[in-house]
């Protein structure tokens, strides 16, 4: 079981923790906003990771995307969240001014990025579908892959939330600060197309 267990986990760490939608969103806010504020947002995308890991591990993946018009709807619904998300990041308060002006990320805002991610129920299916860790015990397998997942999923957020809070110190320059913001804006709609193109 326990090398069952570190194969599966080895195979989520180059896909969980590379940049996508919703490790890009929170590693932009910490660097916008900083640590402090950053944690409701993250905590929602921990908690929409929960849901999406259920939805997978569950089965009901297949059944929610059968009903036709569905899976259209939540994509270009994911698409047009994630780009208000970008823009936000991107005119996002810079330097000293965004603590008192700028208006902190939130639960909500995390946990919808996070159920609309194209790329966790990629990674979640891909990766719960090629291995096994109780083969004949179903549920038990199940649930051990949601745990597993679940731990690594938290830990490769909360390592890009470190990563954004720990470059918003240096960026104490306006101007470098704006272009940070802009790239990592550019950098999550460039990670939604290839989260989209995954995701078909």
């Amino acid at each position: 079981m326990l090398s069952a267990l570190i194969s599966l986990w080895l195979a989520a760490i180059p896909l969980m923790a590379s940049p996508g939608p919703a490790v890009l969103g929170v590693s932009a806010m910490a660097t916008a906003y900083g640590l402090r504020a950053t944690i409701p947002y993250w905590l929602g995308i921990v908690f929409g990771t929960v849901t999406v890991l259920l939805v997978v591990v569950l089965g009901i993946t297949s059944v929610f995307f059968a009903v036709p018009g569905v899976k259209p709807a939540l994509v270009v619904l994911a698409v047009i969240y994630i780009l208000y998300l970008a823009f936000r990041i991107a005119t996002a308060p810079v330097a000293q001014l965004k603590r008192e002006t700028g208006k902190p990320p939130e639960f909500a805002a995390g946990f919808i990025i996070a159920v609309a991610n194209p790329k966790a129920f990629a990674v979640f299916g891909a990766l719960c579908a090629s291995h096994s860790i109780m083969p004949d015990q179903p549920v038990l397998d199940g649930a051990l892959k949601f745990i597993a997942l679940l731990i690594m999923a938290a830990i490769a957020s909360g390592a890009w939330l470190l990563f954004g809070s720990l470059l918003a110190k240096y960026l104490q320059n306006p101007l470098l600060s704006r272009v940070v913001n802009i790239c990592f804006a550019l950098l999550l709609v460039l990670s939604v197309l290839k989260a989209l193109s995954s995701f078909f």
